[in-house]
């Protein structure tokens, strides 16, 4: 087979990834202390508290921003200076999906910890850690972002700051309760 390279080809593909990439959700459009970026407006998101059982049978509670419609996903953490320790935010998805995540606009990194779903009723078959992804750096400028996807079916993904999955001993398979009222 023969590959001819006529420039059209390139332009379709560029087009088709920025098609791609406006259903991957981001990581906000808030600062550190989750005012909008550009009215200035205190953004307001609902809070969760995600509970993980560790590889010792501690319990580490995480005080999440809960991101569960188009606007808040896409929002995610971006422009924030900081996050800080046993605080997340929680991506909760209308169904289950092999999701993927980029660091646009993002100021620091982040573990995205990606969760199975499941019910507490399951009795511990509820929801468990599917994929940890570690230190995801933030997009470098003028470059394409890397995006990184769940892997397994998931519903839910919480972005905590890099480093506290390692810090804390959590690995996948590992138990998690979600409390979103």
């Amino acid at each position: 087979m023969k590959v001819r390279n006529d420039g059209k080809g390139v332009i379709v593909l560029c087009i088709l990834s920025l098609v791609a990439l406006a259903f991957v959700p981001g990581c906000t459009v808030a600062d550190g202390d989750g005012k909008n970026r550009e009215s200035g407006e205190k953004t307001s998101y609902r809070h969760a508290t995600v509970r993980i059982n560790n590889s010792f049978g501690d319990v580490l509670a995480v005080d999440s921003e809960i991101a569960d419609n188009d606007s808040t996903r896409a929002r995610g953490l971006m422009f924030r200076e900081r996050l800080e320790d046993g605080k997340g935010m929680l991506f909760v998805f209308g169904q289950q999906g092999n999701w993927g995540f980029y660091m646009k606009n993002m100021k620091i990194p982040l573990d995205i910890i990606y969760i199975s779903s499941g019910s507490v009723q399951d009795k511990g078959k509820g929801p468990r850690v599917s994929k940890i992804r570690e230190s995801f750096q933030p997009c470098r400028p003028k470059t394409a972002c890397e995006v990184d996807y769940s892997g397994d079916a998931v519903l839910y993904a919480l972005e905590v700051p890099a480093g506290w999955s390692k810090k804390n001993k959590i690995e996948t398979g590992n138990l998690v309760y979600i409390d979103l009222a």
